[in-house]
This record gives structure tokens, sequence and C-alpha cells, in this order.
């Protein structure tokens, strides 16, 4: 949950100052990938074991759109209004309603492994 909520932070953050875009963006794509992978090694095989297969379908799927979106921002201006229209898009796609409702879920099948995996991952890359 930790991540999640340095993740809202990061965006929002992008949002109101543009100024800190070059800065923020590489740090926010580094921990979203980390957060990531480490979901998919981790939490996703508990959670198919747990019955959730369709969650999991559903949540790499949505890795998938967010790194994709992540890569496209990365390519702009930081100045420009294709950054900021992106970045809203990546919000949206990192925070989006049915994410939070599947990590509560998920919490019951492995109980806060993905922030300490997330970071050992980040320290391995």
């Amino acid at each position: 949950m930790k991540d999640h909520r340095e993740f809202e932070r990061m965006l929002a953050q992008m949002e109101s100052d543009p100024t800190s875009r070059a800065t923020v963006l590489p740090v926010f794509a580094t921990l979203l990938t980390a957060h990531s992978r480490a979901e998919e090694n981790e939490v996703y095989p508990a959670a198919s074991a747990a019955d959730g297969a369709d969650d999991v379908a559903h949540s790499q799927e949505e890795h998938v759109e967010a790194d994709r979106l992540v890569e496209r921002l990365q390519a702009c201006d930081p100045d420009s209004a294709e950054f900021a229209e992106l970045l809203a898009e990546v919000a949206e796609a990192v925070t989006h309603p049915s994410r939070r409702r599947r990590r509560r879920s998920c919490r019951t099948c492995v109980s806060g492994s993905t922030t300490t995996a997330s970071r050992n991952w980040a320290r391995r890359s």
C-alpha cells in the first residue's frame, strides 16, 4: 500500500509542479516497474492459487497498459500538453478503482510482500 500512496503522491507532484517532471518521472517509472514485477512474481501466484485467476489476468493486462503509457510519457517533452494528457492517462491506469479493489483482496493472499519485494527487485535491477 505504501507504494500506491507514493505513486499517487508522485503523480500529483508532476501534475501540480511541471518543473518536477524531469526528475520525478524516472523515479516513478522505476518504482512502478519494480512494484509491478514484484506483484507478478509474489502476489499473483498466491492470488491465482486462492481462486483469483480472473483478477490476476486483468491485473496483468493493466500492467502492460501502464508500462506502455509510462514509456510514451518518458518519450514526451515534460513541458508539452501531450505530457499532461498522458500523465492523466497514467494516473487513471495506476489508480483505477478496480485496481484498488484487487489490491485489497490480494492483501489477504500475501500480506505486505509487494513493498519489500519491489524495493528488493529495484535494488537488483
